[in-house]
């Protein structure tokens, strides 16, 4: 709130980035696409930086844990997003074969949850891991003709959108490292930090 009213031109995106519990537990999964959406961001938000779009403020909350926990590297997890724009030209059979093989992503009659696809005729339903809404992808042969939110319960579409990135949910644990969230940040940040006092105390090498 503090953001928006600071700068009320600027959109604000919020995130968390938590750490990920056991597999069995049932927020294991969603915790998991949360911390994959803000890789993601980061990613997304430093590649508008160096084209010049300022229009956007992301803030991120996290705990000590959860950022040096073990993270995929930089280099490693953008080798693991695709990104798909209007007019792109995409083989559409390797497209869904890149989603279920590569991605992880489950193949589904109804796309309505993260990390889910559907295949319709010339469309690709796919709601990305990283993102807050799944999209409809219209193809032409194998040139992407319209990209479109939609709702997942409806199903209808909600409005066009330019471009869109997919993350995958498989990160190989050789690529994660403790403390490589710090790689993600790639751009001018400002850090606020709760008890900066205790935070030298437990993480003197981090926090000084």
């Amino acid at each position: 709130a503090f953001l928006e009213l600071a700068r009320p031109q600027s959109n604000t995106r919020l995130h968390v980035f938590d750490e990920v519990p056991e597999n069995e537990n049932p927020e294991s999964f969603e915790r998991h696409c949360d911390r994959i959406a803000v890789l993601s961001a980061l990613g997304e938000f430093s590649r508008k930086k160096e084209a010049g779009i300022e229009k956007e403020t992301l803030l991120v909350a996290a705990t000590p844990q959860s950022i040096l926990s073990p993270c995929p590297s930089f280099q490693s997890f953008e080798k693991q997003e695709m990104i798909i724009s209007l007019g792109d030209e995409i083989p559409f059979a390797q497209f869904a074969e890149d989603l279920a093989v590569r991605f992880d992503y489950s193949s589904e009659i109804l796309c309505e949850a993260p990390a889910q696809f559907s295949v319709r005729g010339g469309l690709i339903d796919v709601y990305p891991a990283n993102g807050e809404f799944p999209v409809r992808i219209d193809f032409f042969g194998d040139e992407v003709e319209e990209i479109r939110s939609f709702d997942p319960t409806t199903q209808r579409t909600t409005g066009r959108i330019d471009q869109v990135i997919i993350a995958s949910t498989s990160q190989a644990d050789s690529n994660e490292k403790e403390g490589g969230f710090f790689e993600h940040v790639n751009c001018s940040a400002t850090w606020v930090l709760r008890e900066p006092e205790d935070l030298l105390l437990q993480y003197p090498l981090v926090f000084h």
